[in-house]
């Protein structure tokens, strides 16, 4: 998985290991998993296509095979992944999120000269996404019963884009 490092993507890893999955996942830079519980870590620019093709091998050579693959970023990369991957059976999706409470939300939502309650107000649901609730999203789109979802982008905004 991409972008394991902090808030959504670690989120996502603990999702995953608490459900008894080995993790591979990536950062720009090692040091930024730090705070990772996955099983295997590796630096990796996903902009540089050499460098994802070589990540990509190593974790198959450290697992054996990759059951998921979590693109923690770039909707136009899904879609058209999700084309060239149907042959083999796998399914490609995008999940979407809005305000999620992570440090990256709190550093923008600071830029903004708002709080967390301010942009919670914004959402119908009256609150910003936890990175428990996207997790799970992805989780499931993982799993054999969304075995028919592929190509398709799925927003988590407590309704902002309803």
């Amino acid at each position: 998985m991409t972008g394991g490092s902090r808030g959504i993507g670690l989120a996502i890893v603990d999702r995953f290991k608490a459900a008894g999955w080995r993790v591979a996942t990536c950062a720009r830079a090692l040091d930024h998993l730090s705070e990772s519980r996955a099983d295997f870590r590796f630096a990796c620019d996903v902009a540089d296509a050499g460098k994802v093709r070589a990540g990509v091998a190593s974790v198959a050579r450290e697992f054996g095979a990759i059951d998921a693959l979590v693109n923690n970023a770039v909707l136009g990369f899904t879609r058209a992944f999700a084309d060239h991957a149907a042959a083999r059976g796998v399914t490609v999706n995008a999940v979407c999120p809005g305000w999620v409470r992570t440090d990256m939300a709190r550093e923008r939502w600071k830029e903004l000269g708002i709080d967390e309650a301010k942009a919670g107000s914004g959402v119908p649901l009256g609150r910003v996404v936890e990175p428990a609730e996207v997790a799970s999203l992805v989780f499931f789109l993982a799993s054999d019963e969304a075995g028919a979802i592929t190509g398709q982008a799925f927003n988590i905004d407590g309704g902002m884009l309803a």
